[in-house]
């Protein structure tokens, strides 16, 4: 962005890709972040024949327009194609819920354990975090202003708001807490924030997954692309309106 470009997100305004809305919830953010628990594999999952579902289908529209009036209101996303469009094995089908509860957004993740090398920071806040083994949910709303949440099995996470692909607006979402269970062959996660970060008019969605490292590294999404792996391709997000009403 330029210096003079001014755009407006939720009450705080965009100047040079800052916000006062930004500004302040960073310098009063209160993360709580915890230890990585090993715990005995996990029974037998549920699984449902629909990549995307919804709950609570009557808070829809509510969820869409996001901040508070999202209430009660829940999504599901089976990352279950490679980035190319080839069906993964039940095993290897990760699941990404986005729950929304009394103003607050959590991100739920279930996927297979790839036994990757864990980045060399400390478990909390980590940018590069695609750089290691990572489940990713992008949510769009107007605008092309999208919320990319990152989560990892080894306690990092990297959550941020941006305004067009790639385009930053907010490189440290606060993120309330985050916690990261690895069980057996497969591990858990939960990040929480404030439901107000989530983009005006959210719309749609996609999810992924990347395990791997070095040269030879292996994408999926639930709505994969073809050519080189590109999560901000915004035309392959599914809209939440088309999603599945489950409960």
């Amino acid at each position: 962005m330029t210096a003079t470009r001014r755009e407006t997100w939720r009450r705080g305004e965009v100047s040079g890709g800052v916000t006062g809305v930004f500004a302040s919830q960073m310098m009063q953010r209160r993360s709580q972040v915890s230890v990585v628990r090993i715990a005995p594999p996990l029974g037998a999952e549920r699984r449902t024949d629909a990549r995307v579902s919804a709950m609570s289908p009557g808070k829809l529209e509510g969820a869409r327009r996001g901040g508070a009036d999202s209430s009660d209101a829940r999504w599901r996303w089976r990352v279950d194609r490679a980035w190319g469009g080839e069906r993964l094995a039940a095993e290897e089908i990760a699941e990404v819920s986005l729950v929304c509860n009394q103003g607050v957004a959590e991100i739920r993740v279930d996927a297979p354990y790839a036994g990757d090398p864990a980045p060399q920071s400390p478990a909390g806040r980590c940018d590069g975090l695609w750089n290691y083994e990572v489940v990713e949910l992008f949510v769009c709303g107007d605008d092309q202003r999208y919320l990319e949440v990152e989560c990892g099995p080894h306690g990092h996470y990297l959550a941020l708001l941006l305004h067009g692909p790639r385009v930053r607006v907010c490189d440290d979402v606060p993120v309330t807490r985050y916690a990261a269970t690895i069980q057996g062959a497969r591990w858990r996660g939960v990040l929480a924030l404030e439901q107000r970060w989530l983009p005006p008019g959210m719309a749609s969605a996609n999810a992924y997954r990347i395990t791997g490292h070095g040269s030879v590294r292996a994408y999926a999404a639930a709505s994969p692309g073809h050519g080189p792996p590109d999560f901000h391709r915004l035309e392959l997000f599914q809209p939440l309106s088309a999603a599945t009403a489950t409960d």
